[in-house]
């Protein structure tokens, strides 16, 4: 009787081992996989995506306040303000285009 249940214990044990291994070696993996995708997000694409149109505009702002104009300084405006710099990406062209915003413009400081 002694012998089979130190068979048995031995079986489980075998058994718990054998599962906790297999959950280390699949989080070690997703992990792996993980540092791998962001890896490559960082690398970047070697390629270049030349599939756009690219269209300038300006950002308008209209009131009093303090604009900081980024990369240049703090201006104090009354009235309204105009800066160019806006480009817009749209499908179905033959440029590269990385899209500017406003917001990646100017800074309205009250």
């Amino acid at each position: 009787m002694k012998i089979i249940s130190r068979i048995s214990i031995g079986i489980i044990s075998s058994c718990i081992a054998l599962g906790a291994l297999c959950y280390i070696y699949n989080e070690f993996v997703s992990e792996k996989t993980m540092w791998d995708r962001n890896v490559e997000a960082l690398s970047g694409d070697e390629s270049l995506d030349c599939n756009y149109y690219r269209r300038t505009e300006s950002c308008e702002f209209v009131g009093n306040a303090r604009i900081k104009i980024f990369g240049v300084g703090i201006i104090k405006v009354n009235g309204s303000f105009s800066i160019p710099g806006v480009v817009v990406c749209t499908s179905g062209g033959n440029e590269t285009c990385k899209p500017v915003e406003c917001i990646d413009l100017y800074e309205v400081i009250k």
